[in-house]
């Protein structure tokens, strides 16, 4: 889910002016918005994955550039194969034991058929990009302007 939504900033040359002033303080009010964003994006897909088990986290800042990873929880790893879908395959254990229709199933694999994908969040970003936009350039700009007032 390595999918990435990428911010440029235009415009606003007094903004910029500011930017340069500030220099590595800058990383730190850019991570600021980009968490903001981070969490509109994560309320999204959360509302919208089969569970809410959705969390930001992997926060990197390197040369200008804020990365926050938004997925599932470790616990729920699964949900990938909503967000992707899976072909059929074969699941092997030695052996491998559920609960079935008709009470506990022991064997050795089953043909599991696959399953179409039903994502959640390309859809939270699609339909909130210029929303979570809106909102890193606000809580960037109010961090700058705390920064350099």
């Amino acid at each position: 889910m390595a999918r990435r939504m990428k911010v440029k900033l235009e415009g606003d040359e007094e903004l910029k002016r500011k930017l340069s002033v500030l220099g590595e303080r800058a990383n730190a009010s850019l991570l600021a918005a980009v968490r903001a964003g981070a969490e509109d994006l994560r309320e999204e897909a959360s509302r919208l994955a089969p569970s809410p088990d959705v969390i930001t986290g992997n926060e990197k800042v390197d040369s200008g550039v804020a990365e926050i990873s938004v997925g599932p929880t470790r616990e729920k790893w699964y949900l990938r194969f909503f967000e992707f879908g899976a072909t059929s395959h074969e699941i092997k254990g030695t052996p491998l034991a559920f609960e079935g229709e008709r009470g506990l199933v022991v064997t050795r694999s089953v043909k599991h058929p696959g399953m179409a994908a039903r994502p959640f969040l390309r859809p939270a970003v699609t339909r909130n990009k210029e929303r979570i936009v809106a909102k890193i350039g606000e809580v960037f700009r109010s961090e700058i302007n705390r920064l350099v007032e």
